[in-house]
């Protein structure tokens, strides 16, 4: 008989030894092993390329709010 079960998720960055930021997403239980011990079971995938690609949205539609393209993104807003 199953006794608990605790979920646990997230989204993680994860600093790579070049400088890099690698993100993670988790996914995890904790159940009752056969020993009666608490045990994780879970998965983590890398989601890096998804998290880079929000970004570029993200800055996309900033832009466009703005009245502008992302090519503009680097133009300076001067106002008087």
């Amino acid at each position: 008989m199953l006794l608990y079960r605790a979920c646990v998720s997230g989204r993680i960055p994860l600093d790579a030894k070049d400088g890099r930021i690698n993100w993670v997403s988790d996914s995890a239980v904790v159940v009752k092993g056969a020993d009666g011990l608490p045990l994780m079971e879970g998965i983590i995938v890398d989601i890096t390329e998804r998290k880079q690609f929000e970004g570029q949205q993200q800055q996309s539609r900033r832009m466009e709010a703005w009245g502008g393209s992302p090519e503009e993104s680097r133009t300076t807003l001067i106002i008087c």
